[in-house]
């Protein structure tokens, strides 16, 4: 059991029993078992109190009533919340690769959105974590190549005189058959190993030429002060700028989150305009009308998580989004955690998109 899951039930002054905490690990632990990338988002619309469908609500509750027949169903809103909570901790700190990256991200997403979870502090240092430390792991190790010991030993060589005697010596009931196919299997088994360790150390060699690839590409991109077309970035207002900034550098990303340095690699980009420290803040619709990068309808799952992508895929905003205007530093964190989203669900969905 988490030994911060009954402190995440204080943090909100619900005292549950032991057996109650109990149970709902239980229940936590078979939710996280089928998650997909549309629970993942309910789970975080439940964690920050956003109303989800009732056929989605029925799919979160079930494994806590089926553990606990007290747990309720009706009027617990901060209850699910919590539970909603605790099953993002659990993905999150889990590393299953497309889920925890989609729910970290989603984490960090809601939160300059302006959505209020449950428990923020609990919620936001685990997505923080998982963020800054996924992409500073630095190179996998090299895939180690088993050891290739010698086919023929003592016990062999035995097998093999027994089987296949000289002309001097008496015959015998052995079968030479036998005594070749052990030495064949010694053989065929250390050349599967061999196999093995060079199809691992391929795939090891091909993904850190793509690592050091996409570094250099962004180091490239960083500091040529120019849009993937060549225009300078100089040329743009900073709110079209630091959008089209954030949308580039997730395109240039091949892995999911990305790296941490990231909003501060945004931050330098948005520099280059000479306007951006006196740049006024501005709506999102205001400035994500006058950028020049791809646009595509993002997923229906995540319209109320991807304003920006919303408005550049000409539907309207709703709500406070409409009217909240944003800095330009934010439009360009904005952007960028948007897209690197919506590439973690694809990957989450298995859709290559």
């Amino acid at each position: 059991m988490d030994p911060e899951f009954f402190d995440l039930h204080r943090s909100v002054a619900i005292e549950p029993t032991d057996v109650q905490l109990e149970a709902r690990t239980v229940a936590i632990a078979t939710l996280c078992a089928g998650v997909d990338a549309d629970a993942v988002v309910s789970l975080i619309r439940l964690a920050h109190s956003k109303p989800i469908s009732k056929e989605i609500h029925d799919w979160f509750w079930k494994p806590f009533k089926d553990t606990d027949a007290t747990f309720p169903i009706r009027e617990a809103d901060l209850l699910h919340g919590l539970m909603a909570v605790q099953c993002l901790r659990e993905l999150i700190r889990s590393d299953k690769g497309a889920v925890s990256d989609l729910s970290a991200l989603l984490v960090r997403l809601a939160e300059l959105l302006g959505w209020g979870p449950v428990q923020p502090e609990m919620l936001r240092s685990v997505a923080r974590t998982y963020l800054s430390h996924h992409e500073q792991r630095g190179p996998a190790p090299r895939p180690v190549a088993p050891t290739v010991s010698p086919i023929w030993n003592a016990k062999i060589a035995e097998q093999v005189k027994v089987a296949f005697p000289k002309p001097d010596e008496p015959a015998t009931t052995e079968d030479p058959c036998a005594a070749i196919g052990i030495v064949a299997t010694a053989a065929d088994a250390q050349l599967k190993a061999l196999a093995t360790s060079q199809r691992a150390i391929a795939e090891w060699v091909g993904e850190e030429i793509a690592r050091v690839d996409e570094q250099l590409g962004i180091l490239t991109w960083l500091l040529s002060g120019a849009r993937a077309d060549g225009s300078a970035w100089s040329t743009l207002a900073p709110p079209q700028l630091a959008i089209d900034a954030g949308l580039e550098l997730a395109a240039r990303l091949a892995r999911v989150p990305g790296p941490p340095e990231a909003e501060a690699m945004l931050a330098q980009v948005i520099g280059f305009s000479q306007e951006s420290a006196a740049a006024p803040e501005v709506t999102i619709a205001a400035a994500a009308n006058g950028t020049a990068s791809p646009r595509a309808e993002p997923p229906e799952q995540l319209a109320d998580l991807v304003p920006v992508h919303m408005v550049r895929a000409s539907n309207a905003l709703t709500g406070a989004e409409r009217s909240r205007k944003w800095s330009a530093v934010n439009l360009g964190r904005l952007s960028y955690l948007e897209a690197m989203t919506i590439n973690a669900w694809h990957r989450c969905m298995g859709d290559s998109t």
